[in-house]
């Protein structure tokens, strides 16, 4: 049963949730790299506190938390913003792990939100490894690595059709991934994405447009899977799990009821535009809706992502069972942005020197 609490902004935010399916005591820590829909406020932070603006969001993209945390809350750890531990690279305590997500990445060093600094997943993935490679971080063997990224480059390139080569994000993705296997990863969490055409900003398109979009998304995570195969037999002393966040995203649209929903085509804020709007609606019961804004989940349908997850990761004896949790993350102070601004200049410094290494470039 799901409990909410009506906020000071009148906004319904969710406070206590059924406990997940699972807990685990196998990762004590966690490596999160992709873009909005796992950035907790890495973007929010880079930005000035502008994006997304908040309210109606909370400091991320959803009007609570995103998957990530909850799933970090469920595995009993708090991994750090990549920009609070720039804020105190030294001091930070990175005992629980990072999220080098932001929103507006791509999988290559790109990202569309902060083009002047871009933080794409590539250059996320290869600041984790100069950050370990000069001793700032000391990755556990028995961390978990996550990755979900590429939604920026299908969901950016002409849909009518669509016109992206997916073979540049397919590269991009392997690139990353054979990085952290470098580094050392042992665990690693991939997801597939979620079919887009569904959403909001594509389901008013028409027909033509929105079944050329699911195509190409569904030749994506084909493509992807096969990469993921390769990268298991050429590596099998790490654990590959996949995700199959698309899969979820299909079922839950097929049959809301199933999943307490009552609105799966419709975004809860109206009368927008992001970036940067000030006349945002927002529905009377988000808790209802599955979909936030046009494109990113609510809370609660994140909810049910880290659900998913929690039973994947299960199955494939990647976690063991733990006492349920039913608390939620809370918000917490966030650094001073030109302090973050000057060390993530410094990790780009030396990122851009790998990337240059491994022959990789801003396409």
């Amino acid at each position: 049963m799901k409990q909410f609490l009506a906020s000071a902004t009148g906004i319904a935010l969710l406070v206590a949730i059924a406990p997940l399916k699972a807990n685990a005591a196998l990762f004590s820590q966690l490596y999160f790299f992709g873009d909005s829909l796992s950035d907790s406020g890495n973007l929010y932070q880079l930005t000035f506190n502008t994006i997304p603006q908040s309210p109606p969001y909370a400091q991320q993209f959803s009007n609570g938390p995103l998957w990530v945390d909850y799933l970090a809350e469920d595995l009993g750890l708090e991994p750090l913003l990549l920009t609070e531990f720039l804020a105190n690279p030294f001091t930070a305590d990175t005992s629980d792990g990072i999220n080098f997500a932001f929103g507006g990445a791509g999988t290559g060093p790109e990202n569309i939100l902060a083009p002047d600094l871009p933080v794409g997943v590539l250059s996320q993935v290869s600041i984790f490894e100069s950050f370990v490679s000069s001793s700032l971080l000391e990755p556990a063997e028995d961390a978990l690595y996550i990755y979900l990224a590429g939604t920026n480059d299908l969901a950016g390139s002409d849909v009518t059709p669509p016109q992206l080569d997916i073979s540049i994000p397919i590269a991009n993705t392997e690139a990353a991934l054979e990085v952290l296997i470098e580094v050392g990863a042992q665990n690693i969490l991939v997801s597939n994405l979620p079919d887009f055409s569904i959403t909001p900003r594509f389901n008013v398109l028409p027909q033509a447009i929105t079944d050329a979009v699911s195509n190409q998304v569904s030749a994506y995570n084909q493509a992807l899977s096969a990469t993921i195969d390769e990268l298991a037999l050429s590596n099998p002393d790490v654990n590959f799990t996949e995700f199959d966040f698309n899969g979820l995203l299909l079922e839950t649209v097929a049959n809301p009821e199933e999943k307490d929903l009552t609105n799966v085509t419709d975004a809860c804020l109206t009368d927008y535009t992001l970036p940067f709007d000030i006349d945002f609606g927002v529905c009377n019961s988000p808790e209802n809706y599955l979909f936030w804004d046009d494109f990113h989940p609510t809370t609660y349908g994140y909810y049910l992502v880290t659900e998913a997850v929690s039973t994947e990761l299960h199955e494939a004896d990647m976690v063991v069972l733990l006492p349920e949790s039913e608390s939620v993350p809370e918000a917490e102070s966030v650094p001073e942005p030109t302090v973050v601004w000057g060390m993530l200049a410094l990790g780009f410094m030396a990122a851009g020197k790998k990337l240059h290494q491994r022959g990789v470039t801003p396409s």
